[in-house]
């Protein structure tokens, strides 16, 4: 079956006419068109809700959970890392440098060389 190239054409260009001429549809009946896709909303959150939450205490699937096992070394060498940072902020904190905006300097400043 063989389908004239007009006809395809014609069908093509009234497609395209009915997909433009959506928007302005929308636009024109907005509050219909918001209940409608509200509604939507409202039907697949309950449809997730009852799979996920009515189906899943219906059926009593517990899911079996597993305690992590921490490796004590990898933990330790973590934790010294941690405590190394923690101390450099410290220091960094406590440090004073100048003011580069301000040539002034205080005489009770310490100047950090790096």
């Amino acid at each position: 079956m063989k389908i004239p190239i007009v006809k395809l054409k014609n069908f093509f260009r009234v497609a395209i006419k009915k997909i433009k001429s959506f928007p302005l549809l929308v636009a024109k009946n907005i509050f219909p068109s918001f209940l409608e896709l509200f509604l939507i909303v409202i039907i697949i959150g309950v449809s997730v809700y009852y799979y996920y939450g009515v189906l899943a205490k219906v059926n009593g699937e517990q899911a079996e959970i597993e305690v992590p096992q921490l490796d004590r070394t990898a933990l330790r060498s973590v934790l010294r890392q941690m405590d190394a940072k923690d101390s450099r902020l410290i220091e960094a904190e406590t440090a004073l440098y100048p003011d580069p905006f301000n040539p002034i300097i205080p005489s009770n400043l310490e100047i950090v060389d790096q």
